[in-house]
């Protein structure tokens, strides 16, 4: 378990800080865009409590700016991503003195997740009007331990199913995987997972690989289902006329009517990751006064774009 800052030190723990940051900036021309401690609500170096954590972001972020830093402060960068978790960063929202140090909030993934959990962090952020990121993604933290359940298709589709409802949901401006080395490896092969055969990607590879796909310049818009065994996100570039769909089919197969494109979009590009398939491209599909049909295949990862 973590241990708690001494208030006492707080001036020579912020001047310890913003010193070896400074001197990175100095000596390798590297300026860190955000700070903070990881997973402070876990404890796993540094355990804070909500006012904690917001007595320290007004302290270090007022020592970081004092020495001429661009550094912000990441607030909250929690171990879960549940409503419980999303309250370490209620006193720091509500207070306005640490606004100013604050440059992005941000929660991991490996608990919670659910609607509510999602909507507090969604809320927490247009709160501040700083960006959400995702700074570790998965579903199981501890999955390194028994690593052939990375190559289980339930537990690939559930992790890139958390990942589409997040986008929705939270809009986030990155969702970094937690990790790409090999403990939790996107590949297999080589020896890993006990596989000797060649190197090559797994489903996951490609369920990131397929989101990766969203056009740059995107922002998430608003989008919903009434299904509920599919989850979905949509991002447009509306100025490049550019509009992208996933959708994540945890049921059987069945028809989709998939509506509220502009008129300018004529036509669909498709991709589908599964069990066997990996961003594989499948036929067009047309879109009729802003409206396309087609059938989404059971327990798939399914992209559509218009470019």
């Amino acid at each position: 378990k973590g241990v708690h800052l001494d208030q006492q030190k707080m001036k020579s723990i912020c001047a310890s800080i913003s010193g070896f940051l400074l001197y990175l900036k100095q000596e390798y021309g590297v300026e860190a865009v955000l700070f903070s401690f990881n997973e402070t609500d876990c404890g796993v170096e540094v355990f804070q409590t909500p006012e904690e954590h917001a007595l320290f972001n007004r302290a270090i972020g007022t020592e970081l700016q004092a020495k001429g830093l661009a550094t912000k402060m990441l607030l909250g960068d929690t171990g879960h991503g549940t409503a419980v978790a999303n309250q370490l960063v209620w006193p720091s929202i509500t207070d306005p003195s640490v606004h100013n140090t604050i440059g992005a909030i941000a929660f991991h993934t490996y608990h919670g997740c659910n609607t509510a959990d999602l909507e507090a962090w969604a809320r927490s952020a247009r709160a501040i009007n700083v960006p959400l990121m995702v700074t570790e993604g998965g579903t199981n933290s501890a999955a390194h331990r028994y690593p052939l359940v990375f190559l289980q298709p339930w537990f690939q589709l559930g992790e890139i199913d958390t990942y589409i409802r997040i986008c929705n949901i939270c809009q986030p401006a990155t969702i970094m995987e937690w990790q790409l080395t090999s403990d939790y490896s996107v590949l297999t092969g080589k020896g890993l997972y006990g596989d000797n055969g060649p190197l090559r990607p797994t489903q996951r590879f490609y369920n990131l690989k397929q989101l990766g796909n969203t056009p740059e310049g995107s922002f998430w818009i608003p989008a919903r289902c009434d299904r509920p065994e599919i989850s979905c996100a949509a991002a447009a570039d509306i100025a490049n006329d550019t509009y992208s769909v996933h959708m994540v089919n945890n049921g059987p197969r069945r028809e989709v009517v998939l509506n509220g494109f502009p008129e300018s979009v004529e036509n669909l590009y498709i991709y589908i990751t599964d069990a066997n398939r990996g961003m594989k491209r499948m036929n067009n599909i047309r879109v009729v006064d802003g409206t396309a049909r087609f059938t989404i295949e059971p327990q798939t990862f399914t992209s559509l774009f218009n470019k």
